[in-house]
């Protein structure tokens, strides 16, 4: 299933923490950009850059437990 951003906002901060943390529990990291677009969401990182300043930003406020 791939998902992309869309004009309803599917991509809101709430919406990318959520899909970030659930990648990070259920694979133990956060995966790159390429990995990323595997899993189906390759739109996740440039919303991690709008709404979080980018992937080491999100992976480190995951690692902290938010």
């Amino acid at each position: 299933m791939v998902r992309s951003k869309s004009k309803n906002g599917f991509w809101s901060k709430d919406k990318v923490l959520e899909v970030a943390e659930k990648i990070y529990r259920e694979k133990g990291y956060l995966p790159t950009q390429k990995e990323f677009t595997k899993l189906g969401y390759g739109s996740l990182p440039g919303e991690a850059v709008e709404h979080f300043g980018g992937l080491r930003q999100l992976r480190a406020l995951l690692e902290q437990g938010k």
